[in-house]
């Protein structure tokens, strides 16, 4: 079985909590031809999850009563119809808050090198690449930092 969150009801304004979310226990899904079922061992949890909690459209369709949280993942296949994605190697995928996700070339980002001598927790900023290039196009595209000039990047500001 897995578990996951789906939306119970929406937070227009304040905080988020689990009085939004309904956690529920379900079997696996069952993966098709070039896709793999993930168990998720690092989900995202981003200041961009606050507009999804919101239920109002934004830059992508507005959650619905009973959907998933999205978010990025890392994961390790579990179980594989892809010859890309072999049993064992982890990925960075689109998933949601849940304990595994189907993935697929649509919503893997990156295979992760088995050779890294990096700990899983090192590849944690790139759960989300979206911050990254909200900072690479606000330094490069709106500020125009040249050399010389001194710039603070936080991701965490949401």
């Amino acid at each position: 079985t897995m578990t996951s969150l789906r939306f119970r009801k929406f937070a227009e304004e304040g905080e988020i909590s689990m009085e939004n979310f309904e956690i529920r226990t379900e079997p696996l899904p069952q993966i098709d031809d070039e896709e793999v079922l993930l168990r998720n061992l690092y989900i995202s949890c981003d200041p961009t999850h606050r507009i999804y909690a919101s239920g109002k459209d934004n830059y992508l369709p507005a959650c619905q009563l009973g959907d998933k949280m999205i978010s990025f993942v890392l994961g390790e296949v579990i179980e594989s119809k892809h010859a890309d994605y072999p049993v064992g190697v982890c990925v960075i995928s689109w998933g949601s808050w849940e304990t595994h996700t189907v993935a697929s070339d649509e919503t893997i980002m990156q295979t992760l090198d088995p050779a890294s001598p990096a700990p899983l927790e090192a590849y944690g900023a790139m759960l989300n690449p979206v911050i990254g290039l909200t900072a690479w196009a606000g330094v490069r595209r709106v500020l125009q930092v040249r050399p010389g000039d001194r710039v603070c990047v936080s991701g965490a500001a949401g």
